[in-house]
């Protein structure tokens, strides 16, 4: 199961939570070790509502024997924290080294999609938001 997630932002979204505030040296490193270049006041844990990426994926894999993946809480998250974010993570324990990139939100959300369908339900992507030059 996928259990963490993690996402760079200058914005304010409520989605988010800074990742600091959790305290846990952990989540600190890994964020450190995955964005280098962003200041850790620009990190996030994806939190909505009180749900963790954990609780809502656990959620959206019940849910999809029942209910189409689109009216999922994580999908619905998801479109609305992807616009927002520079960057977003999803991995597993510590291996979080070998992700999966992709570049566009339908295809993150098909790759969530994919994941929670299986029994595993592990997600390892890295979602890059492509911004035109201005």
């Amino acid at each position: 199961m996928t259990q963490f997630a993690l996402a760079i932002t200058k914005d304010n979204c409520a989605s988010l939570a800074p990742v600091e505030k959790h305290r846990d040296d952990f989540l600190l490193e890994v964020a450190i070790k995955l964005f280098p270049d962003s200041p850790v006041s620009e990190i996030f844990i994806v939190d909505l509502g009180g749900k963790n990426i954990d609780q809502l994926i656990l959620e959206a894999q019940k849910a999809v024997e029942f209910l189409q993946f689109e009216k999922t809480d994580l999908c619905h998250a998801i479109k609305k924290i992807a616009p927002a974010v520079d960057e977003l993570v999803f991995w597993y324990g510590s291996d979080c080294d070998d992700l999966d990139y992709v570049y566009d939100v339908s295809e993150l959300l098909n790759k969530l999609k994919s994941a929670v369908s299986e029994s595993a339900c592990e997600v390892y992507i890295h979602y890059k938001q492509v911004r035109p030059d201005k």
